[in-house]
């Protein structure tokens, strides 16, 4: 799983990783969001109450999470300003039931950096090579129908502008429509090329 906690908008993905003919893959599962009031510890609780048949099965989950989980405010969680948002997930998360391998990605790939290689991903030049299930994610996949791409000093990125705009009205339109789903989808798939997945091995690779 990863996450994007913004003041208006909480998202997160969740994702499995698996092989094909011995190539690196990643499944797409869901993607969620809580808005306004409803802030990241709602979004906890929801992923918890549609997965809570999985748990049965299997109750281990990686969140991978960068610096901008560090931070921690009340504009993102209920009743917590001074808790910093990864430790706010393995909470909530642990307190249901699972098992959470937490891993750390440090500072943020570059914008254009990670245009470059989102890029790569969904054009299949990259691995891990990317599926989405589209019933369960019919905003993330308009998110990424949506987003535009601006150019920089240092080449394209992916222009997150809209995410600046509180009012769901107009051009930016509604929240679970703008770059901040996708930006969680970025994590996870970040997460699972470059970081591997924690204690339980799985998939790992160098830094470029």
């Amino acid at each position: 799983i990863a996450f994007d906690v913004n003041a208006n908008i909480c998202t997160m993905v969740t994702g499995q990783t698996y092989k094909v003919e011995g190539l690196d893959c990643l499944n797409v599962l869901s993607s969620l969001f809580t808005k306004n009031d409803r802030k990241l510890r709602a979004l906890c609780s929801d992923w918890c109450k549609y997965y809570a048949p999985q748990k049965v099965r299997n109750n281990n989950v990686i969140l991978y999470y960068d610096a901008t989980m560090k931070q921690g405010g009340a504009y993102g969680i209920e009743n917590a300003a001074d808790t910093r948002y990864y430790n706010v997930v393995k909470e909530e998360l642990g307190k249901r039931g699972w098992k959470v391998t937490m891993v750390a990605m440090g500072t943020p790939m570059s914008h254009p950096q990670k245009f470059q290689f989102i890029n790569d991903i969904l054009s299949g030049v990259q691995r891990p090579f990317l599926r989405i299930n589209r019933e369960n994610n019919e905003y993330l996949i308009v998110a990424m129908e949506n987003a535009r791409v601006v150019m920089t000093s240092r080449g394209p990125a992916k222009d997150k502008s809209k995410e600046k705009h509180a009012s769901e009205q107009g051009e930016a339109g509604p929240l679970e429509t703008r770059t901040d789903i996708t930006d969680a989808l970025d994590t996870l798939v970040i997460g699972t090329r470059y970081f591997g997945s924690g204690a339980t091995g799985g998939m790992r690779f160098s830094m470029p």
